[in-house]
């Protein structure tokens, strides 16, 4: 198993993001996409679609995955209907290390608490 694949030795905490966590999560963010092989051309090219801006935490629901440091994230956009009241998510962003997000953030997702509406 490589450097980048294996699982933290820490226990992952997952936690909702705040304003201050957008440079790790854009750092997150262009590690996981060069992780894939591109060239420094291409990830110049996708810098701007990468970043986490503030504002970006302001709009959507970042979770974040986390043992000293970050290490994974997801992004919902979350929808309530007006008629019905039922809550719709979208997985809109997933970042970080296959592995820990696989074995990790995955199965403590299902342990959010969910926020009542």
């Amino acid at each position: 198993m490589s450097a980048s694949n294996k699982l933290p030795a820490k226990e992952i905490q997952i936690r909702r993001a705040n304003l201050d966590d957008a440079d790790a999560l854009t750092d997150l963010s262009i590690r996981s996409k060069q992780s894939n092989g591109y060239d420094d051309a291409f990830m110049a090219n996708c810098r701007e679609e990468l970043t986490v801006t503030r504002e970006c935490l302001t709009i959507g629901e970042y979770w974040i995955a986390e043992t000293d440091d970050i290490c994974g994230c997801a992004c919902l956009d979350v929808d309530i209907d007006s008629r019905s009241a039922k809550v719709h998510a979208f997985l809109l962003t997933l970042i970080g290390s296959g592995k820990v997000l696989a074995n990790s953030f995955g199965k403590k997702s299902s342990n959010v608490q969910k926020p009542k509406c």
